[in-house]
This record gives structure tokens, C-alpha cells and sequence, in this order.
């Protein structure tokens, strides 16, 4: 009997032992991706934040200096025609203007919109089909046709042999991409900046909203 109460004591302590490296309840598995986060965290902890992708809703959208930043490769960013686009469907996203860097002043313009500092769609039929020396004068974001969803309006400016002349741009947001009819776009050939362009398709939205 003193023999099995002694064996009894020993399995006992052993046990005691063994549930000091037993985790908490409250505390999550040490398993890979926990790690990955804390490695993650450390490796950024000196850097600025990256720009959010919009799959996470919660995540804050990225600064107008985050876009500004963003590398684009040979082309550089035009800062003063690159914003941050807080709407759908291309939300915590930027649009970026880049331009030839060899031109002064800066011409032959390009506008895209990129998240998680990647390309992810080219704004069509810019400048409505010219390629050579235009540039963006102007920029506006807002819901023209009162449908809920933010248009963007692009004002341009290209040089021709007889002179400078606008080459302006709507492009409707249907809600899954944008939009442009050059043809429609023609009528605006008038107009030089972004309030005027604004002011007419209020008065005339069914030239640009069929």
C-alpha cells in the first residue's frame, strides 16, 4: 500500500511539471501564421505604411503623399495631378498622373489608378485618342448625374502645329469600371478648366449619361 501511494505522488509531481509549458486558454497557439504576423510587424516597424488594398474595408485609405510616391517606373509622378480616390470601384486606391521625363514642361501625360502600389487599370481613351504633347491641366472627382457614384473629370491640354489646344475627358463610373464616349467628349473642346467643364455637363447630362 506505502508503495502504490508513493507511485501515485510521483505521477503526480511529473504531471505538475509538464503543465508549466502548456499554453493558456486565453492565448493563441505560437503556430506559423502568428509568427508571420510578428515578424511582419517588426521588419515595418521603421517604414511607412503601404498602401491598403481595398479588399480590407477597414483599412484606412492611403495619403495624396503615399500616392505620390508610388513607384512607377521610367515615368515619373506628376504630384500635383495625383490624388487619393476614396470611392468605388476602385476604392483606398490613387490616381496617379505620370508624364515623359524628358519633356519640360511635363507632357505626353498618362493617368492610372493603383493600389498596393501596382498598376491596376489604365483610364480609357485618354486625351480622347492624342498621344503627342498633351498634359492634364486638372482633375475633379464627384457624382454628375446624381446616381450615387463618383465621375472623374480630366482636363486637358495638347499642342498641335497650329497651337495649344483642350482635350477634355469624362469618364462615367457605372460601378464596376469607367467609362468615356470621345465623341461626347468633343463638345467640351471649349472649355479650359475643370469648373467650367462641370458646369456644362450639369447643364447637358444627357450628352454624357445615356
Amino acid at each position: 500500500m506505502h508503495k502504490l501511494k508513493a507511485t501515485i505522488l510521483l505521477v503526480l509531481m511529473m504531471c505538475a511539471a509538464c503543465g508549466y509549458d502548456k499554453p493558456s486558454e486565453n492565448k493563441p497557439a505560437n503556430n506559423d501564421r502568428s509568427a508571420a504576423l510578428v515578424n511582419t510587424d517588426t521588419q515595418n516597424a521603421n517604414t511607412e505604411p503601404e498602401i491598403t488594398a481595398a479588399a480590407n474595408t477597414n483599412a484606412a485609405p492611403p495619403t495624396r503623399a503615399q500616392c505620390q510616391a508610388i513607384e512607377t517606373g521610367d515615368e515619373p509622378i506628376l504630384p500635383t495631378q495625383t490624388y487619393v480616390m476614396d470611392f468605388e470601384p476602385f476604392k483606398n486606391s490613387c490616381f496617379v498622373t505620370t508624364y515623359n521625363a524628358d519633356t519640360d514642361p511635363p507632357m505626353e501625360a498618362r493617368t492610372a489608378i493603383y493600389r498596393d502600389h501596382k498598376k491596376v487599370f489604365d483610364l480609357p481613351g485618354q486625351f480622347n485618342g492624342s498621344t503627342m504633347g498633351c498634359s492634364v491641366e486638372g482633375v475633379a472627382f464627384g457624382d454628375l448625374n446624381n446616381d450615387g457614384k463618383k465621375d472623374i473629370i480630366v482636363a486637358g491640354k495638347c499642342i498641335s502645329n497650329t497651337g495649344p489646344y483642350n482635350e477634355n475627358v469624362v469618364y462615367v463610373n457605372n460601378g464596376q469600371t469607367f467609362t468615356t464616349d470621345e465623341g461626347a467628349n468633343s463638345v467640351l473642346v471649349d472649355y479650359a478648366g475643370v469648373k467650367e467643364i462641370i458646369e456644362f455637363i450639369k447643364k447637358n447630362p444627357k450628352i454624357f449619361f445615356k
